[in-house]
């Protein structure tokens, strides 16, 4: 476990590694903000995850859409 020097800089990474800016996509992105970027709601973006419809990889119990693929269906590529 990496060791810190202030508690302050601990939650400045954590919000970098799961709460990307609202502009911001990152390489991998959560369910929720897939859904926020498309407009849409999570229980969909699961669905669609199942279906194939959308890629994804999972990480524990946790799924990631790949940044190439968001993008592209955000018309930002």
């Amino acid at each position: 476990m990496p060791v810190y020097e202030s508690d302050e800089h601990m939650k400045v990474t954590t919000r970098a590694l799961h709460a990307p800016d609202d502009d911001q996509i990152d390489d991998f992105n959560t369910v929720d903000f897939t859904a926020k970027k498309l407009k849409t709601n999570r229980k969909t973006i699961y669905d669609a995850i199942a279906r194939k419809e959308i890629p994804a990889v999972k990480v524990g119990r946790l799924f990631r859409v790949p940044g190439s693929w968001l993008r592209q269906q955000a018309g930002l590529s």
